[in-house]
Formats: structure tokens, sequence, C-alpha cells
């Protein structure tokens, strides 16, 4: 009986073992380069416990690029490929983007409703939702939204005057532009002043830092449950943690009742994507009424009446019911409409894409600027200049069209990317392979 069960153990391993050594020789037999693999995370060995995952990709860029436009990965068994030529990475994102569109991201819309966003879904939900949504990026809703966003850049100069004249001391920059993008995005997204650079331990600060503030082992979680969907999903895996969620559905759900009992249309993000749901939509009264312009803007924390003077949401006073959901389920099958979910779920991605994304360019721009103070100078001659023919006042047109200004944050972005490595896949050949960009 034990010899049986010993022989059998031992085929059982050496099938497994077999099956992962045939896995691991797909590149071989294609000729493409590759690194060794190692059972059982294939090439992302040491990933999240010894290396970032951004750093093992640039090893690899590093030692594979002059020996093609490709090289081969393994994500655990399944292969994977990293562009590294010019040319293959701008036909992938450009000339056949509409081949590679899909990022095979772990999404479930009913255990996990904040992962159905634009940037995790595929196929035809993809479609759909990119169809609606694009109208609401256009340079002239963008260009709406830029009073709001100079007001908030106005509250915090002057934050950054009453530091620097109360006496010396060192800054954080990058928790202080984080409070910053978070006051802006809190106002763009949500319309409501977080107040972040007062209170900087506001629920809606610490939410922010929690999406991002996480442990090294996601990343492996991440690719696991990308590769793995049924799984996962089975296992109640999710990528949003249970108590962000539930602040993220509550903030949208009481701003949307707020706004629909008080028939407020202001000039953001929130507004916008409303009335893209016929359910949600709210009809603007105001107009050019001099006397409603308050509604147009964003309304100060102590107006509402769920959310405190600190960014702090008052769960108690929310009230979501069963009729609502039931509602919202209805809304899913809708092709014309958005549901109160993939509201939510937008607005947490158009948060999360602004808040880190943005706070992290400008770090890094203030830093390359104290490093090449020659540059420093150079910019701000061009952008005082700028101001100056239009009577010193900061206008979305005169943002945009400061040449010097662009280069400085476009080489930012080329040393210090916002998103280093970029999932996709295609169809080729009728096998689905997940590409990586760096």
């Amino acid at each position: 009986m034990i010899l049986i069960i010993l022989l059998s153990t031992l085929s059982i391993l050496i099938a497994i073992f077999m099956h992962v050594r045939f896995k691991f020789s797909y590149w071989k037999k294609f000729d493409i380069p590759s690194i060794e693999p190692t059972f059982p995370c294939g090439s992302l060995k040491g990933v999240g416990t010894e290396i970032h995952c951004i750093f093992l990709f640039d090893q690899i860029y590093r030692k594979l690029r002059d020996q093609g436009p490709v090289a081969g990965l393994y994500f655990f068994t399944s292969p994977a490929v990293l562009a590294m030529d010019p040319k293959v990475i701008k036909n992938i994102l450009v000339k056949d983007f509409h081949i590679f569109h899909d990022r095979g991201l772990f999404v479930n819309e009913k255990s996990d409703p904040l992962s159905a966003h634009l940037f995790s879904l595929a196929g035809a939900k993809w479609t759909r939702l990119r169809k609606k949504l694009s109208p609401t990026f256009t340079s002239g809703k963008m260009k709406m939204m830029f009073e709001t966003i100079a007001d908030v850049s106005e509250h915090f100069g002057s934050y950054l005057e009453e530091q620097v004249s109360a006496e010396p001391m060192d800054v954080e920059v990058k928790d202080l532009l984080s409070r910053f993008t978070t006051d802006i995005i809190g106002n763009c997204a949500f319309g409501i002043q977080c107040n972040s650079m007062t209170h900087p331990n506001s629920e809606f600060r610490q939410m922010g830092k929690k999406i991002f503030d996480t442990p090294k082992t996601k990343t492996l979680k991440f690719v696991f449950m990308s590769l793995f969907k049924e799984f996962s999903d089975f296992l109640g895996m999710k990528t949003t943690d249970d108590d962000v969620e539930t602040f993220f559905l509550n903030l949208v759900k009481e701003t949307i009742e707020y706004r629909r009992k008080n028939n407020i249309v202001k000039k953001d993000f929130m507004n916008l994507i409303m009335n893209l749901s016929s359910e949600y939509q709210i009809e603007d009264t105001t107009k050019s009424d001099t006397k409603n312009d308050k509604d147009t803007t964003s309304l100060s924390v102590e107006e509402t009446q769920n959310i405190d003077i600190n960014g702090n949401l008052n769960h108690n006073n929310l009230n979501i019911t069963n009729n609502n959901n039931n509602n919202n389920n209805n809304n899913n099958n809708d092709e014309s409409t958005l549901s109160f979910e993939e509201i939510t779920a937008q607005c947490y991605v158009f948060f999360i894409a602004g808040f880190e994304s943005s706070s992290t360019l400008m770090t890094f721009i203030l830093y390359e600027l104290a490093c090449n103070p020659d540059v420093q100078e150079k910019l701000r001659g061009h952008i005082m200049r700028e101001l100056a023919k239009n009577d010193g006042k900061l206008t979305y047109d005169l943002t945009v069209n400061i040449p010097y200004l662009d280069q400085v944050i476009n080489e930012s972005l080329r040393k210090y990317p916002a998103l280093a490595v970029a999932p996709v896949l295609a169809s080729v050949g009728g096998m689905w392979l997940k590409i990586e960009k760096i």
C-alpha cells in the first residue's frame, strides 16, 4: 500500500515536472530570447520579496534589448512578451490598437464592482463604455474644469506661503503634492473640498493612501488574478479592499442623492458622468443666471450633508436601499445608460489615475528642476512672459500653449513614466498572449 502511494506521488510529481518543463520551453521553439524561468513564478522570481517588478523588467530589458525587438517571459507558466523596440511598441499602442486594447486584468462586476472600470474591461463592454466616456474627455470638458483646478491651486499657494513665512522647515514634497492632487481630484471628480492641506488625516486622504500603500506581494497577487480569473473568483479574491470599496460606493451614492435632491449642476466629472445615465441626469436650470453661480462650482464640504469639514464621510446618514440596487441591476442590461456601479467604478479610476500619477510626476519634475537650475530659470521665464501677456491671469489656453513647459513635462515622463508597465492582450494565431511594455 505504501509503495503504491509512493509510486503514485512520484508519478504525479514527474507529470508536473514534465508539464512545467514543456511550458517553459515555449519561447525556445520560436527562437525568441528569454530569461531562464524558475518554478513556480516563471520570470517573476523575487517579485514582491526581493525586487519590484519594474526593476525586474528593466533588468530584462537591458540584458536582452540587443538580441531582438521582443523578449520572451513567463508569468508563472503562461508565456508573455516584453516589447522592447520602439516601432513594435508604437504599432501595439497606436497602429494596431484595435487588436491590443484588452489588458487581461481581473474584473468581477458583482463581487468587486470597482474593478469594472475602463482600464480593466475588455471586449464589447470596453467598447461600449469607451464610446460613452470619450465625449467627457474632450478639451472643452477639460477646460470647463480648469477653473476648479485654478481655485485649488490658489489655496495651495496660500498654504505654502503660510508654511514658508512661519519658520524654516523640511518638507516632504511627495506627501505635500499628494494632498494637493487629492484636493483637485476630490473637487473635479466628486465636487467636494477635501481640505487635505490643513487636514492631512481626513478619510478621503487616508483612502487614497491605502490604495497605493500596498504590500510588496500584491503585484504577484494581481498577476495571479489576471492569469487565473475563474479560480481567483472562486477563492473570493478582489482587487479592492472592502473598506475602500465601501467608502467610494457610499461617497458616490451620497453625492448623487444630494445633487438630485437639490438640483445641483457642477462643472466636474461627476456631473458629466451622471449625464450618461438616464436615471441620474439633472436638468441644468441655472444656465447663465449669476444668482446660481454657486451651484455650478464646487460646494464646500460644510454645505454637503454627509461629508464633514475634515473630508470624512458620515456613513450614519446614508440610506442605500435594495430598490435602488434592483434598478441598477436593470440598468446593467441597458446599453444606452450607465448603472450606479458603473458610474462609481469610473469615478474610482478617475481618482486613482489622477491622484497618484500627477503627484508622482510633479515630484520628479521638481526634483529635476532643483538639479538643473538653468532649466528651472528658463521655464520660469517662459511662464512669466506668457502670464504677462494675459494680465497675470492663468487660463487653460495659456497653460497648454507653453511649448517649453510641455517639453519639461514630456522629458520627465520619459525618464520617470507614470505607467512603466502596460499589460495588453492580443489575439495572435488563435492564442492569447500577454504583452508587457516598458
